[in-house]
């Protein structure tokens, strides 16, 4: 078009002067002939670069570590033997009523102490089970066992009524059991159930 430069053909079709000069050989851009067919980058001459990719994003410099959950016992992989031999290992700790441990604070001069039902709580949630604290709400954990002759080691006997109650494990052997007994003869194993009251509950937690 008569009167057009390489500036304004240039700003038209979105590209530079330079560039339209060395696509087509013109030396001095001030200077080319009337009529002159020019090839535009992106028709016909130099491909147009593509535009070049954008950065990927600049990860934070301190990146704030993520909470991992805490390890903790799996309910179920314990057995009843399990449970006894744990608890076997508590045999002439302290007798506290009212005591709930913990268990590595029961045995020793000046130590904290369990109860009855204490006792079979904490020995139980060191295996991950969650059991009630006092015997009256122990009585309906787990399930319930018809008879001492089908007790396994690691069931609960017990007895309770309105007001008191027992509870210990039942060992598997003949019919003894292991309880914290009383302030005078701490945790121990007893060859036969000998509460005043006779064996009213047994409750299992492994089934």
């Amino acid at each position: 078009m008569q009167g057009d430069t390489l500036g304004r053909i240039a700003s038209r079709f979105g590209t530079t002067v330079r560039a339209i000069a060395d696509l087509n050989g013109i030396q001095d851009v001030n200077k080319f002939r009337i009529g002159q067919v020019l090839r535009l980058p992106g028709s016909g001459g130099n491909p147009t670069p593509s535009p070049a990719p954008r950065p990927a994003p600049t990860p934070s410099p301190n990146p704030q570590p993520q909470p991992q959950p805490q390890p903790r016992p799996n309910p179920g992989r314990a057995t009843g033997a399990d449970i006894i031999a744990y608890a076997r290992q508590f045999i002439g700790c302290r007798y506290v009523f009212g005591g709930n441990g913990p268990l590595d604070q029961i045995c020793g001069s000046g130590s904290k102490g369990v109860d009855c039902s204490g006792f079979v709580q904490q020995v139980y949630k060191h295996f991950g089970y969650n059991l009630s604290r006092v015997v009256k709400t122990q009585k309906y954990d787990g399930i319930a066992v018809a008879s001492i002759n089908e007790a396994r080691a690691g069931d609960l006997i017990m007895h309770t009524n309105e007001y008191e109650g027992h509870i210990g494990f039942f060992t598997g052997n003949g019919l003894e059991y292991l309880h914290a007994s009383s302030p005078s003869a701490g945790i121990k194993i007893t060859s036969k159930w000998n509460h005043p009251a006779a064996i009213t509950i047994i409750r299992r937690i492994i089934y």
